[in-house]
């Protein structure tokens, strides 16, 4: 969803990332296909001992999703008239990685400083934090918002791959998992932007996997598969 402050990632040769925690050995962190490596394979370890101890963080956000949408559709409202398609931006680059349907559907505006959602009026304090930073990028639905004079093609590639992860998961699904990775891993090591930031690694090296969009897709189900138990398990009795 945004893009910007990340902390420096290490990757290996396929341009995952091969950070594997203390007490998880190699043998258990091997995936069969390479770029589903962003979807880190210890995501079900780290989130159920950071985050089923919070479960009050993800009934509060659950609660906040009807303000959050409301912010979000009034926003991109606010701003149609400025969107431009990204097929209109002759990116070569992006049009050999994405499909044609999906550059002619996805919008880009230029805006003096990236928003980011009222959290702290929504009930959700935690990540008010992130109001006050200044971000490059950041993806609402099928329209991304880039900072003014950060307009680089590796920025669109990025914010496109969160364009492909809002319409797999679905608007509510998509801030939940977002939401639940923040405050499990906080934004640079969170499942969503990982996967952004590794597949955008491998478009800078000129090393993009084939079939990309079904590679964000099926990793993004994969986080999901992993993040919807804990979300329904916090709701229980709610």
């Amino acid at each position: 969803m945004l893009v910007g402050f990340a902390e420096k990632l290490t990757f290996d040769n396929l341009g995952c990332l091969v950070d594997i925690p203390t007490g998880l050995s190699e043998a258990s962190a091997e995936i069969s296909r390479p770029f589903l490596s962003c979807v880190p394979p210890f995501i079900q370890i780290v989130v159920h001992t950071r985050v089923t101890m919070q479960p009050e963080i993800i009934r509060r956000f659950h609660t906040a999703l009807p303000q959050v949408r409301n912010w979000i559709d009034r926003f991109l409202d606010a701003h149609a008239d400025r969107a431009r398609t990204v097929s209109t931006l002759g990116f070569t680059r992006l049009a050999a990685c994405f499909p044609q349907e999906l550059l002619e559907r996805a919008k880009v505006v230029s805006v003096d400083r990236v928003p980011f959602p009222p959290v702290d009026q929504f009930g959700l304090p935690e990540f008010a934090p992130l109001q006050q930073v200044s971000f490059d990028g950041i993806t609402f639905k099928d329209t991304f918002f880039l900072q003014q004079g950060r307009e680089s093609e590796a920025i669109h590639f990025h914010e496109l791959v969160h364009v492909v992860q809002w319409s797999q998961l679905g608007v509510d699904n998509f801030l939940l998992a977002y939401g639940l990775g923040l405050a499990a891993f906080g934004y640079a090591q969170s499942p969503l932007e990982q996967m952004a930031y590794t597949l955008q690694h491998s478009f800078e090296a000129g090393t993009p996997p084939p079939g990309l969009v079904h590679v964000i897709e099926q990793a993004t189900d994969a986080i999901w598969s992993q993040a919807a138990p804990i979300i329904r398990g916090s709701l229980v009795g709610a």
